[in-house]
């Protein structure tokens, strides 16, 4: 089957593996002159089905500033849903989960990583406030004893010593991540399995059909591509890629800024930064280490620069010292995100059109599970999770 998959993200590049592993003929269109240089370059990198389970209400947090939004009320509504959306996000991140590691093992994949969350409480007010995510965790299989002030700190012996702790919650199975280097890799596996990459290729129309067509535009020009599906993995472009084939949602940007910075070294002081993956509840900012590198992401700042002065001072108030003066990279996106989190997975309902787009930015074992989910979906293999939650249909809205 000859197969077309827009965008060279996660999402589409795991999407091309998958499907050239059960031997289609795919092609990856991609705007940008490499892979993972959209939604994919920088991101927190959390690979962990535990955030999945712990968020309690993922709707409200992803939204909560679109409260003026005309169409607040509706996707308040469509969110309460009973769809135990949650649970389908769940059984995604778990298949993606075991899916990285079937890859890692089969490619030797080598890429950043470190294992071990610690969820981290300041004080006793943010703590009984997320009592029910940590009661969500247990639920879902996960222990989640709440660790006392100098447990945390024998585990990550750079927090600042001035640094109020109510205590923690360690996740040893989770796992961050560099993305992109996850990606580049996937794409050398991907062509050795015959996958082919048209790079500075920009998708100007989908005409579905029997023989689907994609309207590109390259460097050298116009083209038509004939082909029996495609599969949309376009990130930020989806949206108006859908909507120009009548496929509407309520799509909005969801931003997303992360810093990475050097880790300073100081022989004399070999704790500085985390030593993992460190979660500061109070303003839900993430905090990893990368090789020799912090990477700091999250938060909820209306801007990219305030969030990065948010995101600089969460790094100084939990590890002072640990930045090395100099050089800083400071990275930006927006995501087209639904309401939930919930991705489009599956068929457009259009002849020849799939879809595979709409994850958050943690939604890279939702990704890899969605990558198989879609393998099985078009050899006609029934699907080993609950999809309905994922189907444009779901979210079809009302004239």
């Amino acid at each position: 089957m000859r197969i077309l998959v827009v965008g060279a993200g996660l999402a589409g590049m795991t999407c091309a593996y998958e499907l050239a592993r059960q031997g289609h003929d795919v092609c990856v269109l991609e705007r940008l002159a490499s892979v993972a240089s959209g939604a994919s370059f920088a991101p927190e990198g959390l690979m962990s089905a535990a955030w999945v389970a712990a968020r309690p209400h993922p709707e409200l947090q992803a939204w909560s500033h679109w409260l003026s939004h005309p169409r607040w009320m509706w996707l308040q509504r469509q969110a309460q849903r009973k769809w135990a959306a949650d649970s389908a996000l769940l059984q995604l991140a778990q298949l993606g989960s075991a899916r990285a590691a079937e890859l890692q093992a089969a490619m030797k994949l080598e890429f950043e990583e470190r294992h071990g969350m610690l969820l981290i409480w300041r004080d006793e007010r943010t703590w009984l406030q997320d009592k029910a995510l940590v009661q969500n965790l247990e639920q879902q299989g996960w222990a989640a004893p709440l660790l006392s002030p100098e447990a945390c700190r024998a585990l990550q012996p750079g927090l600042g010593e001035a640094l109020p702790l109510h205590g923690g919650v360690l996740l040893p199975q989770e796992r961050t991540g560099n993305t992109r280097q996850f990606v580049q890799g996937l794409r050398q596996a991907a062509l050795q399995l015959g996958v082919r990459l048209m790079l500075r290729t920009e998708v100007t129309a989908i005409k579905p059909g029997l023989e689907p067509a994609v309207e590109v535009t390259t460097p050298e020009g116009a083209q038509t591509l004939r082909t029996d599906a495609v599969v949309v993995c376009a990130g930020q472009d989806s949206p108006t890629l859908l909507q120009s084939l009548g496929l509407h949602a309520p799509w909005l940007p969801l931003a997303s800024t992360t810093l990475t910075v050097p880790l300073r070294q100081l022989e004399a002081h070999p704790e500085l930064g985390p030593q993992g993956t460190v979660v500061d509840m109070l303003s839900r900012t993430v905090v990893t280490r990368l090789g020799q590198r912090i990477r700091v992401g999250g938060g909820n700042a209306p801007t990219p620069e305030a969030s990065a002065r948010t995101l600089q001072a969460t790094l100084d108030t939990l590890f002072p010292g640990a930045q090395q003066p100099g050089s800083l990279q400071a990275w930006s996106t927006q995501r087209p995100t639904l309401p939930g989190g919930r991705p489009w997975i599956g068929n457009s309902g259009l002849p020849g059109v799939w879809l595979n787009t709409g994850h958050t930015e943690h939604g890279w074992l939702q990704t890899l599970g969605a990558a198989s989910v879609l393998a099985d979906l078009l050899a006609q293999r029934p699907s080993t999770i609950e999809l309905q939650s994922f189907s444009p249909a779901a979210w079809s809205q009302p004239h």
